[in-house]
């Protein structure tokens, strides 16, 4: 089986799941729009800045009074977070008594 995937922004996650983008698979999507609502304000204020607003790494530093490293890191971090929860990971391995 051959599975499509449809890309999803950010602002996409932000609105019920009724109004999901056609094509969307809805329990995915329902799920992160719950993961990015537990986001700190400002994860998602770096996310929305970068992805919809599409702002410089250095405009976001500015915008927020932070370092632009620490927008970097912060979109780092948030990715990781995401990517972490959505993708399944490696099963563990029986340990042996």
């Amino acid at each position: 089986l051959q599975r499509s995937l449809q890309v999803i922004s950010i602002e996409d996650l932000v609105t019920p799941p009724s109004v999901a983008p056609m094509g969307t698979d809805t329990m995915l999507f329902a799920r992160l729009q719950r993961m990015v609502s537990q986001l700190s304000a400002r994860e998602q204020d770096v996310i929305r800045m970068l992805y919809f607003e599409g702002r410089t790494v250095y405009h976001v530093a500015s915008t927020l009074g932070i370092s632009p490293g620490l927008v970097s890191r912060t979109h780092g971090v948030v990715l990781d977070k995401l990517r972490r929860l959505l993708l399944p990971t490696e099963p563990q391995l029986a340990k042996v008594a």
